[in-house]
């Protein structure tokens, strides 16, 4: 009896496993916007920009948290400042020298939405695929192992996975709004049954599949890569990240004004002038391996740059991290520490007491030199 039961729950426990195996390694990109997306940074690392934050590890409103502090950006309300010390990866003989990065972020909140799917799997079992390409227009994200990348353009996702030594893939078509269709005239592109339904996958969705399907070297085209395949429908719940203020920023506004705070604050000690050609460079999405920083440019010369990094980001659990977070406390501006400020206010009358004590001591001292001379004067006087 003992093995009978065995002999069945081994087999439903294997078909368990698979299927959430499949479910996770098929699903669509959650949070494809991340917070880098929302985002701008520079790292300061011209030789002569200093910088001093001794002014925020007692200031009030500020969230500290792995060695970076984080407030909300005087530029507005829909933006935070994080200020974090970083070493400078990107110079030619990199030192552990630490160096000041300013990132300005927009508060980003999650929110969960059902969405529709038309799925094509494909059976085939194809020998290559370059995962470690970047196709231009495509967004890609891969796990920690590298053996699965999702694609995702516009509403088409499209996951490549690795499995003993062969690839096959998946792709889903998000909230389609494919027509209806009967035979092939009825379609400008390729007429496929989906359920119980032919649908028409329109000549322009095709060739973009076609594109990142050539480009990664997988199949010579759409029809070759589902040649053998599997149709479905059904609705999935995705997380997306949702910015305060619609995300509008204008960066460069932003970035600027920033600077110019942090050093009338005397937290940063840079030229006018700098910061005006940081401000101009900065844009979202440009942090982390895109941010600006101080280096050559396209042209060859020390300037303050940026450098487009195309390679595609690891999924993780960190992608649909809201901002701040709710634990943050920061319920204003920031607020500095008055407690050094209040002993300078005390110190005020009791220096302004000494200096007139020293006036009027310096005023003796006058009164009994010119004494004196007038004395050695009338003596002269009188012996004349």
């Amino acid at each position: 009896m003992k093995k009978d039961l065995i002999c069945i729950i081994l087999p439903i426990s294997f078909m368990i496993i698979n299927f959430i195996a499949y479910a996770v390694s098929a699903a669509p990109i959650q949070c494809r916007m991340t917070a880098d997306d929302y985002a701008t940074e520079v790292l300061l690392n011209r030789d002569y920009v200093d910088y001093n934050l001794d002014s925020l590890k007692n200031a009030d409103n500020v969230l500290k948290y792995n060695g970076k502090y984080a407030f909300k950006s005087f530029y507005g309300n829909n933006l935070y400042t994080i200020t974090s010390e970083q070493e400078d990866t990107s110079a030619k003989n990199p030192s552990k020298k630490k160096l000041l990065s300013v990132r300005l972020q927009i508060p980003l909140s999650k929110v969960e939405e059902n969405i529709s799917y038309f799925r094509i799997t494909s059976f085939r079992r194809f020998n290559y695929a370059d995962l470690d390409s970047n196709v231009k227009g495509w967004i890609k994200a891969c796990n920690e192992k590298a053996d699965s990348c999702v694609f995702e353009k516009e509403d088409i996702s499209i996951t490549i996975e690795k499995k003993d030594n062969a690839f096959s893939g998946y792709i889903y078509f998000l909230n389609p709004q494919f027509d209806a269709c009967y035979n092939t005239g009825d379609c400008n592109g390729k007429c496929m049954y989906f359920s119980s339904e032919r649908r028409c996958i329109s000549r322009a969705v095709i060739e973009e599949i076609d594109n990142l399907i050539l480009s990664i070297g997988i199949a010579n085209n759409f029809d070759d890569f589902v040649m053998s395949r599997k149709t479905e429908t059904g609705a999935y719940s995705i997380s997306k990240l949702i910015p305060g203020n619609n995300g509008t920023i204008k960066w460069e506004d932003a970035m600027k004004e920033e600077l110019l705070w942090l050093k009338g604050h005397d937290m940063i000690h840079i030229t006018e002038r700098d910061i005006m050609e940081i401000a101009i460079l900065s844009g979202a999405g440009k942090v982390l391996g895109n941010k600006v920083l101080y280096g050559v440019n396209e042209a060859g010369s020390l300037a303050w740059t940026y450098h487009v990094n195309e390679n595609s980001r690891t999924a993780g659990k960190d992608d649909c991290e809201e901002f701040p977070p709710e634990t943050a406390g920061i319920t204003g501006f920031i607020a500095f520490d008055t407690k050094l400020l209040n002993k300078a206010y005390v110190l005020v009358p009791l220096i302004f007491a000494g200096f007139i004590v020293l006036l009027i001591l310096i005023l003796f001292i006058a009164a009994k030199i010119l004494d004196k001379k007038n004395a050695v004067r009338i003596r002269r006087v009188v012996s004349e």
